[in-house]
């Protein structure tokens, strides 16, 4: 069923928001209300002057309630790796060293996640992005304090990838037709393997399953407790599914995250 009630957020200090956001606007024909805001029907693009990981509230001033929240983004990284991805905003841990509070999860949208995902693994190789790596990203920074199912769409790693016109196209275009035709999937939350997630982007790609939140090796450790796990079902669409990395997650801390999820009566897939 097509998404209407839309959120974009961008901030105006990341070239690569702002191309994504150039691109949208254009799709839309949406109109410029204020300096700032842009709208067309039930579709609102916001721009902000700060970076949007520390975009708090900024679904709660609207007065229509958004379905969904689309944050619009570059991805850096010391690897330089050239990619398109997506993921959910949040801090498993104690550390909240870009944006949001410790141990609180912003909710997601696994099948909007899944469906731009599976979109823009289609259309990088449409328009010849081969050497974009299209992947999944771990819950791994804010904002938090946010009430709307969300997700982050970014291009990485450099200024390169950020002003590169064809990679803000394929983003845009990926995110329009996934709101227009959802993927159906099962919502799921990922434990394990590490910061790009190719597991579960690969399970995502390949398979029925929606993931949300996904929790790193690097995060599941003795700081891990029952209430954040919990809170990552919770805030997945409920999601009554664990998809765990079996390999990717230490042993001395597998036990102790099973059954952490066990308790939480949730059906457990080792992949």
């Amino acid at each position: 069923m097509r998404v209407e009630n839309i959120l974009f957020v961008c901030s105006e200090r990341d070239p690569a928001g702002m191309s994504i956001a150039s691109e949208l606007i254009g799709y839309y024909g949406m109109n410029k209300v204020s300096p700032n805001i842009y709208i067309k029907d039930k579709i609102t693009l916001i721009k902000i002057k700060g970076d949007i990981v520390y975009a708090d509230r900024v679904d709660q001033k609207l007065e229509i309630k958004p379905d969904v929240l689309i944050f619009l983004s570059r991805h850096s990284s010391a690897m330089k790796k050239k990619t398109l991805s997506v993921h959910v905003s949040g801090n498993p841990t104690s550390k909240a060293e870009l944006g949001g509070k410790p141990f609180s999860l912003a909710p997601s949208h696994p099948i909007i996640m899944k469906s731009i995902l599976s979109n823009l693994n289609y259309l990088a190789l449409e328009y010849d992005l081969r050497e974009y790596s299209v992947t999944m990203e771990v819950t791994h920074h804010g904002p938090t304090d946010i009430t709307t199912p969300s997700l982050f769409v970014e291009i990485g790693s450099t200024l390169s990838e950020w002003k590169d016109a064809k990679a803000a196209k394929v983003v845009a275009e990926a995110i329009t037709i996934s709101l227009e035709k959802p993927l159906r999937g099962l919502p799921a939350v990922g434990f394990g393997g590490p910061h790009y997630a190719p597991v579960f982007t690969r399970y995502v790609l390949n398979h029925e399953y929606a993931v949300g939140h996904i929790f790193s090796k690097y995060v599941i450790s003795d700081e891990i407790n029952d209430k954040v796990i919990k809170e990552a079902f919770e805030k997945t669409f409920n999601a009554k599914i664990a998809l765990v990395d079996w390999k990717g997650i230490k042993g001395s801390f597998r036990k102790q995250l099973i059954n952490m999820i066990s308790k939480l009566d949730k059906n457990i897939l080792r992949i």
